[in-house]
Order: structure tokens, then sequence, then C-alpha cells
């Protein structure tokens, strides 16, 4: 694929240019239609040109698990006036 800002010659897979770091965009494999950089669907044929982004989590976070401070401070005061 020919980068469009420096002409350079890139592999096909290529998605930024190896010369000047241009991004390079692919055509639409349907319709041939040069899509805008960063585009999800081929605005002339609707065809998705990139997998969706994976849903949000909707598990809440776990809670931080702390020790209890009082308990360990009172067991090593124990073993200490032993």
């Amino acid at each position: 694929m020919q980068c469009p800002q420096c002409q350079h010659d890139n592999r096909e897979s290529a998605r930024f240019c190896e010369a000047c770091g241009t991004a390079l965009v692919l055509p639409c494999p349907t319709c041939g239609t040069q899509p805008r950089p960063g585009a999800a669907f081929c605005d002339a044929c609707g065809t998705r040109l990139r997998e969706p982004l994976p849903a949000p989590s909707t598990a809440p976070p776990a809670p931080p698990r702390h020790r209890n401070s009082t308990t360990r401070g009172a067991a090593r005061h124990r073993a200490w006036r032993a």
C-alpha cells in the first residue's frame, strides 16, 4: 500500500507508514471506497470496517481487602505481655 503523504511502498497489512508514520486507510472491502481515518463503517455501502469495542463490564468492583488493625494490634499486645 502506498502512503498518500510520502508515496512510500508499505506492506498491504500496514496500518501506518513505516517511513513517515501517516495513518494508512484501507479501502472498503465491499465497494472500494476510501473511508475516513477512524471510520467504523463505510459511508458508501455500510460495511463494518472494524470490530466493535467490547462491552464494558457491568459487575461492580470488588471491595478492597483490609486487615483489621485493631485485632492485629491486640494480638501483638497479648504476645508482648505473655
